[in-house]
């Protein structure tokens, strides 16, 4: 049923473009973050979750 609806999205014709064959530098930015209590680590002014196993927890 979907393939009838949006079989022209769904698929990869030769209309594709290639693939690029070099690396494209520069689209991913990487930093250290430290996970909140809540599971969410702030980039930017913008809070992302992450899986609770990323969480350290500090007991004195």
């Amino acid at each position: 049923m979907l393939e009838e609806r949006f079989g022209a999205v769904y698929s990869d014709g030769p209309g594709m473009p290639p693939l690029p064959t070099r690396l494209m530098a520069g689209l991913a930015e990487w930093r250290l973050a430290r996970v909140s209590t809540d599971y969410h680590v702030e980039l930017n002014t913008f809070f992302y979750s992450v899986p609770h196993s990323l969480f350290v927890s500090r007991s004195i």
